[in-house]
């Protein structure tokens, strides 16, 4: 009984509150593959360098 009541307490704006966690995590991971391309074009870079060097 005690269930029913909490489930018809629930906010209606649930949609809202998930779109708004899908959006923070796609935030996340574009920023880590951001910086994933920018650390591989430093390591491309250095590279380049230390074969000029040689």
């Amino acid at each position: 009984m005690s269930i029913f009541l909490l489930q018809s307490d629930l906010p209606t704006n649930l949609g809202y509150l998930a779109a708004a966690y899908f959006v923070a995590w796609a935030a996340l991971f574009g920023y880590l593959i951001l910086i994933a391309r920018k650390r591989r074009a430093i390591e491309n870079t250095l590279e380049n360098i230390k074969n000029e060097n040689e």
